[in-house]
């Protein structure tokens, strides 16, 4: 088990800027702050950080990061073939630390690499306040009255092309490409629900997409546990009468109905 302590980032939305948080010894910190404080960006930046995202790192200006974290050390046990078959905990509460510095526009990322933190998993999940999840409709009159508007006519007035009618082309064609953003936009979102990575940052999720893949698991969860306990019940019952047949008993209709109800009682019902 890995359990972050304290997470510092150097350069926070502007380089000069720190954003830090010490985190509870207990299992749940509460980050708060006012809107636009920056709770969400740090929470991406966690999220970056583990995952080792310099994209995302370089876009809010972070210089360094300092992570201090308790790990515990893990002998892995493995079979033949070389795949893990358990864990077993040798010191457990270990104190650890990462810095990961900038050096001429690249981050350093060696001392993460080498530390307990390369092999956690997370998953954030966050709703964005305030921004549209559905798609609005733009007409071409709405762009058009934009441009008609006193302030802004004067300036198109300096352009050439764009008189009355071209104005009214700019305006039709601007929401055309805006429809079709929006379409396209709407497609990529659709594979958001995806679980490749090791620390996966999911926002805008529905409670209905969730509510879905809880559901699917427990569905395929459930065949397998029933085909085992059907696998188990024929399996035993073919024990069962195959060891009273070899002490040459006959099994009455009596005691096949009592057995068979006594382990079908096992199985899942609907």
């Amino acid at each position: 088990m890995v359990k972050l302590n304290k997470l510092t980032f150097e350069g926070f939305r502007t380089p000069m800027h720190t954003a830090s948080v010490e985190f509870s010894k207990d299992l749940v910190t509460v980050i708060y702050g006012d809107n636009g404080s920056g709770k969400t960006t740090y929470l991406r930046a966690i999220n970056a950080f583990l995952s080792q995202d310099s994209a995302y790192l370089e876009s809010i200006s972070v210089q360094s990061i300092t992570c201090s974290y308790l790990y515990d050390e893990i002998n892995e046990v493995v079979d033949e073939e070389g795949n893990v078959v358990d864990q077993v905990v040798i010191r457990e509460n270990l104190p650890g630390i990462v810095r990961v510095e900038k050096y001429e526009g690249k981050y350093d990322w060696s001392d993460f690499e080498q530390s307990a933190l390369i092999k956690t998993k997370s998953l954030s999940l966050g709703v964005e306040r305030g921004v549209a999840t559905t798609q609005s409709r733009i007409d071409s009159d709405v762009i058009l009255n934009y441009f008609l508007h006193p302030r802004n006519r004067n300036s198109l007035k300096s352009v050439a092309p764009l008189r009355d009618s071209g104005i009214h082309e700019l305006a039709e064609d601007m929401a055309r490409y805006i429809r079709s953003w929006q379409v396209n936009s709407s497609r990529l979102k659709r594979s958001e629900l995806k679980f490749d990575s090791a620390h996966v940052n999911l926002q805008n999720i529905k409670l209905e997409n969730i509510e879905q893949i809880l559901l699917d698991h427990y569905k395929f969860a459930r065949e397998i546990a029933t085909k085992q306990i059907q696998d188990a019940l024929f399996n035993t019952l073919a024990v069962e009468f195959s060891d009273k047949k070899d002490a040459d008993n006959n099994v009455s209709k009596k005691e096949f109905v009592s057995t068979l109800n006594r382990l079908l009682k096992y199985l899942p019902h609907p």
